[in-house]
Protein backbone atom coordinates (compact mmCIF):
# COMPACT_ATOMS: atom_id res chain seq x y z
CA UNK A 1 0.00 0.00 0.00
CA UNK A 2 1.27 3.44 -0.87
CA UNK A 3 0.51 4.97 2.53
CA UNK A 4 2.41 2.27 4.41
CA UNK A 5 5.40 2.74 2.12
CA UNK A 6 5.30 6.48 2.59
CA UNK A 7 5.08 6.17 6.37
CA UNK A 8 8.04 3.78 6.27
CA UNK A 9 10.20 5.94 4.00
CA UNK A 10 9.33 9.48 5.16
CA UNK A 11 11.93 9.38 7.94
CA UNK A 12 14.60 8.26 5.49
CA UNK A 13 13.62 10.86 2.88
CA UNK A 14 13.39 13.87 5.18
CA UNK A 15 15.24 12.87 8.33
CA UNK A 16 12.11 13.77 10.28
CA UNK A 17 9.56 11.55 12.00
CA UNK A 18 5.78 11.77 11.64
CA UNK A 19 3.36 11.61 14.54
CA UNK A 20 2.51 7.95 15.08
CA UNK A 21 -0.77 8.86 16.77
CA UNK A 22 -1.86 10.90 13.75
CA UNK A 23 -0.75 8.07 11.46
CA UNK A 24 -2.94 5.62 13.38
CA UNK A 25 -5.89 8.02 13.25
CA UNK A 26 -5.37 8.33 9.49
CA UNK A 27 -5.32 4.56 9.13
CA UNK A 28 -8.58 4.04 10.99
CA UNK A 29 -10.41 6.86 9.20
CA UNK A 30 -9.16 5.44 5.90
CA UNK A 31 -10.13 1.86 6.83
CA UNK A 32 -13.63 2.77 7.98
CA UNK A 33 -14.19 5.14 5.02
CA UNK A 34 -13.24 2.55 2.40
CA UNK A 35 -15.35 -0.17 3.99
CA UNK A 36 -18.39 2.08 4.45
CA UNK A 37 -18.04 3.15 0.82
CA UNK A 38 -17.71 -0.23 -0.86
CA UNK A 39 -19.34 -2.77 1.48
CA UNK A 40 -22.92 -1.47 0.97
CA UNK A 41 -22.39 -1.53 -2.79
CA UNK A 42 -21.98 -5.30 -2.58
CA UNK A 43 -25.47 -5.66 -1.11
CA UNK A 44 -26.96 -3.10 -3.50
CA UNK A 45 -25.63 -5.15 -6.40
CA UNK A 46 -27.05 -8.36 -4.94
CA UNK A 47 -30.41 -6.58 -4.57
CA UNK A 48 -30.44 -5.89 -8.31
CA UNK A 49 -29.16 -2.38 -8.85
CA UNK A 50 -27.51 -2.12 -12.27
CA UNK A 51 -24.09 -0.53 -12.56
CA UNK A 52 -23.18 2.77 -14.21
CA UNK A 53 -26.59 4.38 -14.34
CA UNK A 54 -27.30 8.05 -13.62
CA UNK A 55 -30.67 7.41 -11.97
CA UNK A 56 -31.75 4.50 -9.80
CA UNK A 57 -34.85 3.23 -8.03
CA UNK A 58 -35.73 4.72 -4.64
CA UNK A 59 -35.25 1.37 -2.93
CA UNK A 60 -31.49 1.85 -3.32
CA UNK A 61 -31.36 5.46 -2.07
CA UNK A 62 -30.54 4.73 1.57
CA UNK A 63 -27.65 2.38 0.83
CA UNK A 64 -26.29 4.78 -1.80
CA UNK A 65 -26.41 7.59 0.78
CA UNK A 66 -24.43 5.45 3.23
CA UNK A 67 -21.94 4.71 0.49
CA UNK A 68 -21.65 8.42 -0.33
CA UNK A 69 -21.05 9.30 3.32
CA UNK A 70 -18.31 6.67 3.39
CA UNK A 71 -16.74 8.30 0.33
CA UNK A 72 -16.67 11.65 2.13
CA UNK A 73 -15.04 9.96 5.12
CA UNK A 74 -12.50 8.42 2.76
CA UNK A 75 -11.81 11.89 1.34
CA UNK A 76 -11.36 13.24 4.87
CA UNK A 77 -8.74 10.55 5.47
CA UNK A 78 -6.80 11.84 2.47
CA UNK A 79 -6.85 15.33 3.98
CA UNK A 80 -5.68 13.80 7.25
CA UNK A 81 -2.78 12.16 5.41
CA UNK A 82 -1.86 15.49 3.85
CA UNK A 83 -1.89 17.06 7.32
CA UNK A 84 0.38 14.31 8.69
CA UNK A 85 2.84 14.83 5.84
CA UNK A 86 2.92 18.62 6.17
CA UNK A 87 3.31 18.39 9.94
CA UNK A 88 6.17 15.88 9.56
CA UNK A 89 7.98 18.06 7.04
CA UNK A 90 7.64 21.19 9.15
Amino acid sequence: MIFAGFYFWIAKMTGLQYSEVLGKIHFWIFFVGVNVTFFPQHFIGLAGMPRRIPDYALQFADMNMISSLGAFLFGASQLMFLYVVIKAIR
